[in-house]
């Protein structure tokens, strides 16, 4: 009867220690199987009876430890996890202030929102050329949806020569930015017409509107709020090249071709953009159907090719968790 409670509560204590083993694992798929062969090598030592059979109990532990093994080492050098980030993720797991945990669970939460947007993009994109683009980008968010307190995320993308440009940007002559003091709402109009389908990371953009005086904190701007904004801009472009669909094989041209934002915003079961653009549109002259739609293709694009630089991995980072704001 001992030897069964021992079984029982080592047998426990196997599955507690796997499942903080594999926590670094961004892929679930990979943690599954990493928990799996891990448990299953445990207990075949542990239920090893005397005699022949004993061998072969043994040797299949060998297999699955050396299964799980792999399954971390080729996991941690694949997402370019280092033996000292590795450990310090574990520490973290015992050793965690309540700041700390708050952080966490606030990104962990936030890029899961993400993911969700990104499974509502591929369900949407299954047929077009964006798929392969989607596919690379719900791989990296699923990494950093694990890596989040590894990895400096956001911070480790500041660059004051890109800050720089980006306030070059913002102080163009046909610049929304430059009607100062510019309240919530025409924060919102002059990012999504003016900043959002440039290639920058958020961090960056944050700090070049902080340094012309726009308030983040008090608007609730982070650089998740900007991911939104930008998903919001990417379904707006998609729905109007789709409303363009029937009249491709007639190729009409337009003298004016101009589409309100407020007709093409997205709306799904579980999320709608609800501002208000107000006369803001998309607008181009003299083009036919199959430029026009050219250039919507150009524009979406542009925001995988955002959301690639933006969501790429940090590679061989110090341990630091970080918060959305500086």
């Amino acid at each position: 009867m001992k030897n069964e409670n021992a079984k029982i509560v080592l047998s426990t204590l196997a599955a507690l220690l796997s499942t903080i083993l594999s926590d670094a694992i961004p892929n679930l798929y990979i943690r599954l199987a990493f928990i799996i062969c891990f448990v299953a090598g445990l207990m075949a030592v542990l239920s090893a009876p005397a005699g022949e059979s004993r061998h072969k109990k043994k040797l299949a532990a060998v297999i699955c430890m050396a299964a799980s093994f792999l399954l971390l080492v080729s996991s941690t050098l694949t997402n370019d996890i280092t033996a000292r980030d590795y450990m310090m993720h574990i520490r973290n797991f015992f050793i965690q202030t309540d700041d700390d945990a708050l952080t966490y669970a606030s990104h962990y939460q936030q890029m899961r929102s993400i993911n969700q947007s990104i499974d509502r993009l591929t369900a949407d994109f299954k047929n077009e050329p964006y798929k392969q683009k989607l596919d690379e980008l719900n791989d990296n968010i699923q990494k950093l949806i694990f890596d989040i307190d590894t990895y400096r995320f956001w911070e480790d993308k500041e660059d004051q020569q890109e800050v720089d440009a980006i306030l070059k940007e913002i102080r163009k002559e046909d610049s929304p930015f430059l009607t100062q003091p510019l309240n919530e709402w025409q924060t919102e109009v002059a990012y999504k017409m003016h900043l959002s389908a440039l290639p920058y990371h958020y961090y960056n953009i944050i700090k070049a509107m902080e340094s012309i005086g726009i308030d983040c904190r008090s608007y609730g701007i982070d650089e998740y709020k900007l991911i939104i904004w930008d998903t919001e801009r990417l379904f707006a472009y998609y729905n109007m090249k789709k409303s363009l669909e029937t009249k491709r094989s007639e190729n009409p041209t337009y003298e004016l071709f101009q589409r309100f934002y407020n007709d093409y915003k997205v709306r799904h079961e579980r999320y709608e953009d609800d501002f208000d653009y107000k006369n803001w549109r998309f607008q181009l002259e003299n083009v036919d159907t199959i430029s026009s739609m050219a250039r919507l293709d150009n524009y979406i694009m542009s925001y995988f090719d955002k959301f690639s630089i933006n969501f790429k991995p940090a590679v061989n980072k110090p341990f630091a968790h970080t918060a959305a704001y500086r």
